[in-house]
């Protein structure tokens, strides 16, 4: 999975966390063709979202607790959110 600034369709920096061809992107940690399962749903951890909306990770649980950002539930210790809603919460801050 390679997610690209011009993926997000927004101008917003991304703090490179690896490198290739010139292109910015999260590095993902699961096993190849794990997505493959589940083509429709993209989720990101907590970290990497902060990473993504250029903000702390206090700020991410913090519009979480607003309800601003909806988390996905994994596991009782692993928690994501959906990509869409990221784009989504980008979109909506670009036009404000």
């Amino acid at each position: 999975m390679k997610i690209t600034q011009h993926d997000l369709s927004v101008e917003h920096p991304l703090r490179p966390i690896a490198t290739s061809g010139g292109g910015t992107f999260i590095k993902p940690k699961a096993k190849p063709g794990t997505a493959a399962l589940f083509p429709d749903v993209q989720l990101v951890r907590p970290k990497p979202a902060a990473e993504l909306l250029g903000i702390s990770l206090a700020t991410f649980w913090r519009l979480v607790g607003k309800g601003t950002l909806t988390t996905v539930k994994l596991s009782p210790k692993l928690t994501a959110v959906r990509l869409s809603d990221i784009r989504s919460l980008i979109e909506e801050r670009s036009k404000a």
